[in-house]
């Protein structure tokens, strides 16, 4: 398992450890503050059938090393606007096994939320290499069964990073 994307990227959301294939374990989700999304949410991401969706808003995320390579949501109000954003984490499982994550972040100025995902960027190419698919603001990169795709907000205020495996 040394030589997937999952460990490489060694990603934590609330500190919970993030492996594509990894049982459900609905307990251990509750703990690390990811709940079972509601209706509102199934209906604008539509879960397939079979499929059961977990998220977590406002949550943490460590990659690599862990807090050196982190991203934390930024809430106080009374803190400089051009820092605020949000954050929201979705983990889909089928047949009770994680098989796609997603991370997104939510920033009030898109210049903020592009250089924070620049800074992403440059961690995964000096960790695991360049990207297989190095295209405008879409970096993707693939090792084995496993996929990860960096969407850089250029004119938008979301960013995206999603674990997945390839189809």
């Amino acid at each position: 398992m040394t030589d997937t994307l999952s460990a490489r990227m060694n990603i934590k959301v609330n500190n919970y450890q993030i492996w594509l294939g990894k049982e459900l374990d609905a307990t251990a989700l509750g703990a690390h503050q990811i709940k079972r999304a509601g209706f509102w949410a199934r209906i604008l991401l539509r879960p397939a059938k079979g499929e059961t969706l977990f998220w977590a808003k406002n949550a943490g995320l460590t990659y690599f090393s862990g807090e050196d390579n982190a991203i934390v949501p930024v809430l106080d109000k009374d803190s400089s606007k051009k820092v605020v954003f949000g954050t929201t984490s979705y983990l889909w499982y089928r047949d009770n096994k994680l098989f796609k994550f997603g991370f997104q972040v939510a920033q009030n100025q898109a210049v903020r939320a592009t250089t924070l995902f620049e800074g992403i960027e440059e961690n995964i190419t000096g960790a695991i290499g360049k990207p297989t698919s190095p295209g405008g603001n879409l970096k993707i990169w693939e090792l084995k069964t496993q996929k990860l795709v960096l969407e850089i907000p250029l004119q938008a205020r979301y960013g995206y990073l999603h674990l997945l495996y390839s189809e």
